[in-house]
């Protein structure tokens, strides 16, 4: 679960390494954001080398959470960290590769599922 001032690890080659949750999108009095949910964060870290930035607040898509995540049939998963990838004003990825683990549920059939749930569909 994430909250508000909670620091995630950002896994992309968009050039920011660590970003901080600022606000939770949804209802107005949402607190906790699960996996899969959007949030808007802002840069804590990032390597000066690859980007050179207009502003420093951001869409982030959650990947991984700390927290257990149930899935269908009664099956747990748990990451080792919060993680996180940014995307841009219209939704989609701002940058080219992403590391790590990226959950089933989101690459269910295809990765133009990934979109739809990004974009809002499910």
């Amino acid at each position: 679960m994430i909250r508000v001032k909670t620091r995630l690890i950002i896994k992309d080659n968009s050039g920011i390494q660590i970003a901080k949750c600022i606000k939770i999108l949804g209802t107005s009095n949402k607190k906790y954001a699960k996996l899969g949910n959007l949030i808007i964060c802002t840069v804590v870290k990032k390597n000066v080398k690859k980007i050179k930035m207009k502003k420093n607040i951001f869409l982030v898509f959650i990947t991984q959470t700390k927290k257990y995540n149930k899935r269908r049939g009664n099956v747990y998963i748990k990451g080792n960290s919060n993680n996180a990838i940014i995307l841009n004003e219209e939704k989609r990825f701002n940058s080219t590769r992403t590391y790590g683990r990226v959950p089933v549920e989101f690459l269910r059939n295809k990765i133009s599922n990934f979109w739809q749930y990004i974009n809002g569909v499910y």
